[in-house]
């Protein structure tokens, strides 16, 4: 017969570590859950573009937002870089979800980093780039996201719903509804991901 009491927890930091556990890990089976939904959406043409002038500040000071927690709890640090006044024409959902993701990611895979979100409008295309100084990337991971990238593979979500597989899959076919496309560079310095999504030459009201 095992003693009830076989297994004790001795210190206060135990409870608060497997509490942070238990979040983290809810965290992410929501986010690949949010993922798998996002990509039947897609899948099943669900998704219908729909444009409008976004505040692109105010897009990425929420996504901040909802992941500050996870943030905190890795001692990651978060630096909004647009230009307040700047707007893109898009559809707004789906950036969000591309960089939502993209900020995620960041966050997850690394500690004590800060993770920045600039932007800037040039050769008639608005970049996007959300960069961290942490660990940098595999090179596992990068040959993972460069096929994906250049869809030399077709994955499925199975094969790919461990790291970066299935995030990167949805980021690209969602980028592509937007006529964009993403560029990554990676080593042990940090990760720079560069957006680029044509500007909308219906749109006058970008800066």
């Amino acid at each position: 017969m095992v003693a009830r009491n076989s297994v004790k927890i001795t210190e206060q930091g135990d409870y608060k570590s497997i509490l942070r556990d238990i979040d983290h890990t809810s965290r992410r089976l929501f986010e690949n859950s949010q993922n798998i939904l996002n990509w039947i959406k897609y899948q099943s043409t669900l998704i219908e573009v729909q444009k409008t002038n976004v505040p692109l500040y105010v897009l990425v000071d929420e996504i901040g937002e909802l992941l500050m927690d996870v943030m905190e709890s890795k001692n990651n640090s978060f630096i909004n870089n647009i230009d307040p006044d700047q707007i893109i024409y898009t559809d707004k959902n789906i950036l969000s979800i591309i960089i939502h993701n993209l900020v995620s990611n960041a966050t997850k895979y690394n500690d004590k980093a800060t993770i920045e979100v600039s932007a800037e409008i040039k050769n008639g295309c608005n970049y996007i780039t959300i960069s961290d100084n942490g660990k940098g990337m595999s090179s596992i991971n990068l040959d993972r996201i460069y096929s994906i990238k250049n869809k030399q593979k077709v994955y499925s979500i199975a094969e790919n719903s461990g790291s970066s597989g299935l995030g990167f899959i949805i980021i690209t076919e969602l980028l592509a509804i937007l006529s964009g496309t993403f560029n990554i560079e990676s080593n042990t310095n940090g990760t720079q991901i560069t957006l680029e999504i044509p500007i909308d030459t219906f749109n006058n009201s970008y800066k």
